[in-house]
Parts: structure tokens; C-alpha cells; sequence
């Protein structure tokens, strides 16, 4: 199933509302129903994409630090 843009959209506002951390599979299902598994797939994506950036800054500063 593709992604429409409308999806994007309002996976963007539900993401920006629960900043990443706290936005689970279960909030999601609440969202926008269980057939949408690429929007699910898309979130967990974000929220990987995001914790890694975290991660990479974080130990930029610890070695900086150093």
C-alpha cells in the first residue's frame, strides 16, 4: 500500500505531537487503524533516524569533552 500524502502529513502532526520517544505502535493503531503498516514502518524509521542523530551528537560531545 502506498503512502499518500495526507498520511504523511498527518504522521508528521501525530510524531510532532508525541515527539518521537513516547509515539508507540499502539498510538498509531489508535491514528490510523491496523491496515496501515507502511505508516507504522515509516514512524519507527523517524524515530530510529532520530535517536541515532541523539546518539552521533551525543558522543561527539563526550569526545569533545575529552
Amino acid at each position: 500500500m502506498e503512502i499518500g500524502i495526507t498520511d504523511l502529513f498527518l504522521c508528521r502532526c501525530v510524531m510532532t505531537i508525541y515527539q518521537s520517544s513516547y509515539l508507540t505502535v499502539m498510538h498509531i493503531h489508535s491514528y490510523f487503524g491496523d491496515h496501515n503498516v507502511d505508516l507504522m514502518r515509516y514512524v519507527q524509521n523517524e524515530k530510529k533516524i532520530r535517536r541515532d542523530k541523539k546518539s552521533r551528537r551525543n558522543k561527539r560531545r563526550r569526545e569533545e569533552d575529552n
